[in-house]
């Protein structure tokens, strides 16, 4: 069972950067802010996989005031 919590809040965070290259932000930023949730809760806020997905949800706040 927790493989298969693994595989998803991997999965939920790739998916959140593929809305965010396609430029589907609306659909993006709220499955960043779940996964980085899990991984704050599950890793700790210094583990890589961590890091990786707030540096994601930075991104795509970049690109949201880049459009403003």
């Amino acid at each position: 069972m927790e493989e298969d919590e693994a595989f998803a809040k991997q999965l939920q965070a790739h998916l959140a950067a593929l809305y965010r290259d396609q430029g589907r932000y609306s659909e993006a930023e709220p499955l960043y802010l779940k996964a980085l949730d899990i991984f704050e809760r599950r890793l700790g806020v210094n583990h890589p996989n961590t890091v990786t997905v707030g540096r994601g949800l930075a991104n795509l706040r970049d690109r949201l005031n880049s459009q403003q």
